[in-house]
């Protein structure tokens, strides 16, 4: 089952809480500090519909998909060597971040390269195959000459 989208509401009654770092419709972000807590207290016993709301957030925007997801990636993130993370180092926060239009352009421009590269490398790899199955073939089948 799928978790409900959020609406406008809902998001900006979520951003106003402490523990989360931001919120769009399908998913919401929690600080380290949030997660730390949550495990702090699930680990001694507390039920995590019961956690999230004594850290002021409105259980009934996350709904239970959203609750037992939050419970399944801390418990996930705290047996990690790093540990608990709030995804500010991650690529995807570079992008949903509200950059000026120059970093944007910027970082589409730089993916765009490496993108290139990778094609450009793919296309050493299928050119390299090809070599060796005619040598593998030339192998199997010699040219008889007389």
């Amino acid at each position: 089952m799928c978790a409900k989208l959020l609406n406008t509401e809902e998001i900006a009654e979520l951003k106003l809480n402490p523990y989360v770092v931001d919120a769009t419709e399908r998913f919401v972000y929690f600080t380290t500090e949030f997660k730390k807590q949550f495990f702090k207290e699930y680990q001694s016993g507390h039920m995590p519909k019961r956690i999230i709301s004594d850290m002021g957030i409105n259980t009934e925007i996350l709904g239970s998909t959203r609750i037992n997801s939050v419970k399944l990636h801390v418990l996930k993130q705290a047996e990690r060597a790093c540990g608990f993370t709030d995804m500010q180092g991650s690529q995807f926060r570079d992008v949903v971040r509200d950059k000026s239009p120059e970093d944007k352009i910027k970082r589409l421009e730089y993916e765009l390269a490496y993108t290139r590269q990778e094609l450009e490398f793919v296309k050493k790899i299928f050119a390299a195959n090809r070599e060796a199955q005619k040598e593998w073939k030339l192998k199997q089948h010699p040219v008889i000459s007389t």
